[in-house]
């Protein structure tokens, strides 16, 4: 029996908190395939039996009992149970306005995948399951939850979760000049000019920065910077009153058509319809 819970955050866990969105218990069935080119939220899958594989951009990769897996939702992604021995799973899907910067240092890029720890989860997952279920069940009580409890809660699963990826070695070393371009975007993001500004800091020429600060965390500096705008936007957005376009250039775009563009893609609407559909939440 597949079990989901949703979750409606308050404006004020959107602007501030990390936040639960939909969870739950499914019970894949032998044909079960689901694909989703973006969606804008973060996402934990814990497999409690059976197999199944998840493909990220074009690359699949395998899953079975205990493994855990989180990915940023973002990019194209799909899910498939295997035909034998289909997969049950425990999911979470959540979002935060620090995201953006936490995701990164905690996993490296936007796809993590624990091996599996035996049949059943095993010892090394079992806190991941229990503060997993912990969240699950806020979610699912008819008392309301305390939002900052539940913030609190996502945020110790992405440490524990960080905790047994790098033990397991899923996150790769990072060379000191890309973690040195990271820092600078992460300060700078508003006013860098171009990638070639970026790619100075970490001393290498643009095309070779670009492969290899893709190759560590997932995603290319153009990519990470937009994201870092566009979450920057969505905050004007949810707390001034300050026009769109006026937003568009307080976060560094260049016309506001580019900032439409870039915001529909990141969040599936425009932001005129994000700042209606917060205001009514």
């Amino acid at each position: 029996m597949h079990d989901e819970w949703l979750s409606t955050p308050s404006p004020f866990a959107k602007a501030t908190l990390y936040y639960p969105l939909v969870g739950g218990f499914d019970p894949c069935d032998a044909n079960y395939y689901f694909e989703r080119d973006n969606y804008p939220a973060y996402e934990i899958l814990l497999i409690t039996q059976g197999k199944g594989a998840f493909r990220h951009g074009t690359a699949w990769m395998r899953f079975g009992p205990g493994d855990c897996l989180l990915h940023n939702m973002r990019y194209p992604h799909a899910y498939k149970a295997d035909l034998e021995d289909p997969c049950q799973l425990l999911y979470l899907v959540f979002d935060g306005s620090e995201l953006e910067n936490l995701w990164p240092r905690l996993f490296g890029g936007p796809v993590s995948l624990f091996p599996a720890f035996g049949a059943a989860p095993g010892a090394a997952s079992a806190s991941v399951v229990r503060m997993l279920r912990s969240v699950l069940d806020g979610m699912r009580t008819t008392v309301p939850h305390l939002e900052w409890e539940q913030s609190s809660s996502i945020y110790g699963l992405l440490m524990e979760c960080a905790r047994l990826a790098d033990r397991d070695g899923a996150v790769l070393p990072v060379p000191s000049g890309i973690e040195q371009a990271l820092r600078y975007v992460d300060a700078n993001y508003l006013t860098i000019g171009s990638i070639k500004e970026i790619a100075r800091e970490a001393g290498l020429s643009v095309y070779h920065f670009i492969r290899q600060f893709k190759k560590h965390y997932g995603f290319t500096p153009k990519e990470y910077m937009l994201q870092k705008r566009i979450n920057h936007a969505k905050r004007l957005l949810m707390l001034t009153d300050a026009a769109v376009g006026e937003v568009a250039e307080q976060c560094g775009f260049e016309s506001y058509n580019a900032f439409l563009h870039t915001f529909r893609n990141a969040e599936r609407c425009s932001p005129s319809a994000f700042r209606k559909n917060w205001k009514r939440g």
